[in-house]
């Protein structure tokens, strides 16, 4: 599109975003009565006094929360308790995007092996990766994407089937036949839900490409589990491209079938899938599309970056998505590579430009590690030292009720950033707070007094690892 067309049909919008770019200051709520439940003590807490030996601990705690409470097999679900009395969570939720946030947690514990070089954390990609060989295997059917799995064996620790009545009607929860454990050496069969979406395949993408770069080198005594893993990885990978390839690039249950219109693969998400492929296996094929597919959406990035600005009206979330999708190529291909710059440009014109002052430490560490002349450490480091002052349990926000939000005026003027709130004052979420809308607090009005469900931290270990692989703190 011709950008003086653009310039002329965004005129009357940035004219009248002019007068809407300052956001109200959220009322401070009337104080609780000292409940557990009243978060209103965080609004008077500074990031700024959290120190980076606080980061660094919090840190610790959350992955020792995260493998004690959040993840079965490797598989990342959101704890919960049986009753709301229980200091800790004995049981989990049903998981909806549990196959994108495994992913996160597996290129979080690539980050951490980056950073540490520990039998601890190559451990823990091994796990990680078990975790997305089963969300890809456990239909029986290899390349299958499944959103979650469980074995049956703990099917009252998941709520099954009683609160799955929902899924189960649509056809798209079985339980499949045992499927061999390449990271373990046994078997197990596994409940699943597919149903799957582009959102779970981007998680899958991002996880198998960022353990890949970190166990490229290794120390010596490590050689023969990562090189295992690594296998595993490249059997992962090319599964889920065969089964792509085999319905036309649209994301397919073991039936052929699925019912939602997020699932034909193409743009950024095909050319990670593919960029995967490429620098897993020799597959010439796969190789040829790669280098189709990229020049094809290297010539669209400016033309992506008009529809990238509305995401702060809607469907933020895609930024979270168009992160790890770009990050999987660029550590696949390498800073200095013509197409590791390409993937650097486009981050900066169509992430990093609508959500600069936005306070994500996720995407904060991106632009910087991509774009090394960026000023975005600064903010990074203060978005996770606010995250860290968050509840790992879900209490509301303290600012729960009120809109706070930009209008379209603001979004189309891309002053956003002036509605944004610190981490630890939004809304709670169970899997990711950088895929919220950061001025988001939730509009119910009702303090939540009884709260049964854990964060899983995987948000604040993706952010934290990825800067301590790239030294940025």
């Amino acid at each position: 599109m011709p950008r003086s067309f653009m310039s002329i049909t965004l005129m009357p919008l940035m004219m009248l975003a002019g007068c809407a770019c300052s956001a109200p200051d959220p009322v401070r709520p009337t104080d609780g009565n000292g409940e557990v439940w009243d978060t209103t003590y965080l609004i008077d807490l500074d990031p700024d006094d959290v120190t980076l030996s606080g980061v660094d601990k919090h840190a610790t705690d959350m992955s020792e929360h995260y493998w004690t409470y959040a993840q079965v097999h490797g598989v990342t679900w959101p704890p919960q308790r049986s009753d709301a009395s229980l200091k800790h969570t004995d049981n989990w939720t049903n998981g909806g995007d549990s196959g994108l946030f495994t992913g996160q947690a597996l290129s979080a514990f690539s980050f951490a092996y980056i950073a540490n070089q520990g039998i601890e954390e190559l451990q823990s990609i091994a796990e990680s990766v078990r975790g997305l060989y089963i969300l890809s295997h456990a239909t029986g059917t290899p390349g299958v994407l499944c959103r979650n799995a469980f074995p049956p064996i703990l099917s009252k620790k998941f709520n099954y089937p009683d609160g799955w009545q929902k899924r189960i009607v649509t056809g798209f929860v079985d339980t499949g036949p045992e499927i061999l454990d390449p990271i373990t050496g046994g078997s197990q069969s596994y409940t699943y839900y597919t149903r799957t979406t582009k959102d779970q395949l981007t998680g899958f993408v991002m996880g198998l490409a960022a353990a890949w770069y970190a166990l490229e080198e290794v120390p010596a005594g490590h050689s023969l589990k990562a090189n295992h893993i690594r296998s595993v990885i490249r059997e992962t990978a090319y599964a889920i491209y065969s089964h792509l390839m085999a319905h036309n690039w649209n994301i397919r249950d073991e039936n052929g079938t699925n019912d939602t219109s997020a699932d034909h693969v193409s743009g950024l998400l095909r050319v990670s899938v593919l960029a995967l492929v490429t620098h897993t296996q020799d597959n010439p094929d796969a190789k040829k599309d790669y280098e189709t597919e990229f020049r094809k959406f290297a010539r669209l990035t400016g033309v992506l970056a008009i529809a990238s600005r509305f995401g702060n009206y809607q469907q933020y979330y895609a930024y979270n998505l168009r992160t790890s999708r770009a990050l999987a190529i660029w550590l696949l291909e390498g800073p200095d590579s013509e197409k590791g710059k390409v993937i650097a440009n486009y981050f900066d014109r169509n992430v990093w430009r609508f959500t600069r002052g936005h306070k994500c430490a996720y995407f904060a560490f991106a632009q910087k590690i991509m774009n090394p002349d960026a000023d975005s450490l600064e903010e990074g480091i203060y978005s996770l030292k606010s995250l860290s002052l968050k509840p790992t349990r879900m209490w509301s926000s303290p600012y729960h009720g009120q809109q706070l939000g930009p209008n379209l005026a603001s979004v189309t003027a891309n002053c956003t950033a002036d509605f944004a709130l610190d981490p630890h004052l939004r809304k709670p979420s169970r899997y990711s707070t950088w895929q919220k809308r950061p001025w988001d607090v939730s509009k119910t009005k009702a303090w939540r007094k009884v709260v049964l469900t854990d964060v899983t931290g995987v948000d604040y270990l993706l952010a934290y690892y990825l800067g301590k692989a790239f030294d940025l703190f």
